[in-house]
């Protein structure tokens, strides 16, 4: 894949060998070259063929700007992604799974730095309850609202 890559990939084809490099480099660590390879992918193929590699795309991108210390561009990222799905999947299929997926890591992130943002619980609050409107049935966005109630006592 090095090699492919080194050759200068620039079609909506290769997209996805951007991707998966991007994703390699991350979990070797090599986090600005893993965000040059993602954002590349993203370039090439704004939608990266489907939602769930579009969702990987952005949480990578997210983790990224975690792992480097910056809380308000992770959150900036998952952010982007839940408009990005809406905006281009949300019309030819369901995409409740996806949308449900982002706005729990969206309620879990704002409570994880509710410190850093003066709204962080409300916003967790409103991400949480999304994701339960979307998916009622999965236990995570349930336990973020028990969270919140707890965060909110004197």
């Amino acid at each position: 894949m090095a090699k492919a890559l080194e050759a200068g990939l620039s079609t909506p084809e290769e997209a996805g060998a951007h991707f998966l490099s991007g994703g390699v480099l991350l979990r070797r660590n090599r986090l600005p070259e893993a965000k040059t390879e993602i954002n590349k992918a993203l370039q090439l193929d704004p939608r990266l063929g489907n939602s769930l590699l579009y969702l990987s795309a952005w949480k990578d991108l997210s983790r990224i700007a975690e792992l480097q210390g910056d809380s308000r561009q992770a959150l900036s990222y998952l952010e982007q992604a839940v408009t990005g799905v809406q905006q281009l999947y949300g019309a030819e299929t369901d995409v409740s799974p996806v949308l449900a997926e982002l706005h729990e890591e969206l309620a879990f992130a704002y409570i994880a730095h509710r410190k850093d943002f003066t709204d962080a619980i409300s916003r967790a609050q409103v991400n949480a309850e999304k994701a339960i409107q979307l998916r009622p049935r999965r236990p995570a966005p349930y336990w973020f609202l028990g969270a919140i109630f707890e965060a909110r006592k004197p």
